[in-house]
């Protein structure tokens, strides 16, 4: 149909203008991804183990550390210890990329004009089951870990977004207009004031 014929013509315009970009861009993502499963690949199997082992400890508690450390050892003795880190490094990668995209974002949506623009966007991009986001990725990043690093971003930056942007529309008024007052700059306001209140106690 017609529509089918749009969207061919618009991924052959965009794949053979700007072929370069994509390519520069799934190298940098690729490297970056890569650096994690290096730095994954050269922990001792046990330590990792330990180190997730403790950590579920102080964040859930004994039965899920039993349960955590059960879990690790059986994937190590399966033989699939290098394929859990690869999904590790891009699950760790992925998260670094929205953090990284998402705090700015969610940083400008705190302006009633930013809210107004990514709000629909934002809905959006929640509202889409992620394998959705695959079929574009893998047209212009071909298959690998780029692909789908694309698609965990796109899906896991929205809340960063309205998280950020809640917190910082939560900052009193009070204390942002005292410190208007005494004469700081926005990007002092934001830094010293409304960043470290917005964060959680």
């Amino acid at each position: 149909n017609k529509h089918g014929q749009y969207i061919e013509t618009a991924i052959n315009w965009l794949t053979n203008h700007f072929a370069t970009f994509f390519d520069t861009l799934s190298i940098g993502i690729g490297g970056f991804i890569d650096s994690f499963q290096h730095v994954l690949y050269g922990i001792p199997f046990y330590i990792t183990i330990i180190a997730l082992t403790v950590l579920a400890w102080i964040k859930s508690g004994k039965g899920t550390a039993v349960f955590t450390i059960l879990g690790l050892l059986l994937i190590y003795g399966m033989g699939f210890w290098e394929e859990t880190m690869q999904t590790l490094a891009l699950v760790l990668s992925s998260t670094c990329l929205a953090l990284l995209l998402g705090v700015p974002l969610g940083i400008w949506t705190a302006t009633a004009i930013g809210v107004k623009n990514l709000r629909p966007i934002l809905d959006f991009m929640q509202t889409m089951p992620a394998f959705v986001y695959l079929i574009p990725a893998v047209l212009f990043f071909g298959l690998g870990t780029v692909p789908g690093a694309f698609a965990t971003v796109i899906f896991a930056m929205p809340p960063v977004v309205r998280l950020t942007g809640l917190g910082i529309r939560q900052v009193p008024k009070n204390v942002v207009e005292a410190s208007r007052s005494f004469g700081a700059t926005p990007w002092q306001l934001l830094y010293k004031v409304q960043l470290p209140l917005a964060l959680p106690l």
